[in-house]
């Protein structure tokens, strides 16, 4: 019987170096939700990038919701010229043929980390959804609709995934969606 009270110790603590790997497993989230929507073919491949100014349309906006937003527009911008797809992005007004980039910023939450890695079960999380939409710059047409939603995982892999690199996931998300319409 003491050779079946040791063998019981050994298998406790065999279980339990494996509850840190599950529970990592358990509470980490995807955290990556993409919908897009065709609403017309372009007629010829696009040379020119627009980016509009993201509106800030949430249900309980945040003190500095309008700022993160406002930085969002730039840094799909920059996310758009480093794929190098454009022979020209730019923020400002145009007059020619482009594609023009704008949107919707539905959800902003830039979450805390201490709760998410201390206490999980969702809490702390950051998140960052919003709705683009790419339409002709000459004909006003919508080309179509992009959806992307971003959070941050829960527990130990969410150490890293910060409101900065969410926001900039959802922006080259986008930046790749919209340069295959230079294809």
């Amino acid at each position: 019987s003491n050779n079946s009270h040791i063998s019981f110790n050994i298998k406790m603590k065999l279980s339990l170096l494996h509850l840190p790997i599950a529970a990592m497993l358990f509470c980490t989230s995807c955290g990556v939700n993409n919908n897009y929507s065709s609403s017309s073919t372009p007629s010829a491949p696009y040379q020119v990038a627009v980016v509009k100014e993201f509106k800030y349309k949430v249900s309980e906006p945040s003190a500095n919701g309008a700022t993160l937003t406002k930085e969002f527009t730039s840094v799909l911008n920059e996310e758009i010229q480093t794929l190098k797809g454009f022979s020209k992005v730019t923020e400002g007004s145009y007059s020619g043929r482009a594609v023009r980039i704008e949107g919707d910023v539905t959800l902003l939450e830039e979450g805390n980390s201490a709760l998410r890695i201390g206490l999980g079960m969702g809490l702390g999380k950051s998140h960052f959804y919003c709705t683009t939409r790419f339409i002709d710059n000459t004909t006003g047409k919508l080309i179509g609709t992009f959806e992307v939603e971003r959070s941050s995982k829960q527990g130990v892999a969410g150490i890293a995934d910060n409101f900065p690199l969410i926001r900039r996931s959802a922006a080259c998300d986008i930046a790749e969606k919209v340069t295959e319409f230079t294809k």
